[in-house]
């Protein structure tokens, strides 16, 4: 499908609008791993991971993935788009995203 500039550039800048917000959710997730891992292996010796830290640790992780997948759709198609945060086509329409 053809789209005018006015219409391709509305594209670019809706895609563009949550990638801070990608990065932001990315970095926190990494974070949270991490610091779920040090908090299990210092505080619990025996192995045994508490089924609260679990719970809430694999919670945030499905938020975050989630919101990842929503927010990294192409505007135009809303395909998803393989490695949003260096993609300058949609894969699908070929509508360009930077």
């Amino acid at each position: 499908m053809e789209y005018s500039e006015e219409q391709i550039q509305g594209f670019r800048e809706e895609f563009a609008k949550h990638r801070m917000t990608r990065v932001l959710v990315t970095v926190l997730m990494v974070v949270i791993a991490l610091g779920f891992a040090a908090f299990t292996g210092v505080s619990n010796k025996t192995n045994q991971v508490d089924f609260l830290s679990l719970s809430i640790f694999l919670a945030l992780i499905l938020i975050g993935v989630v919101f990842l997948i929503v927010t990294s759709r192409c505007p135009a198609c809303g395909s998803i788009v393989g490695r949003p945060f260096r993609a300058k086509f949609c894969d699908q329409c070929g509508v360009s995203l930077r």
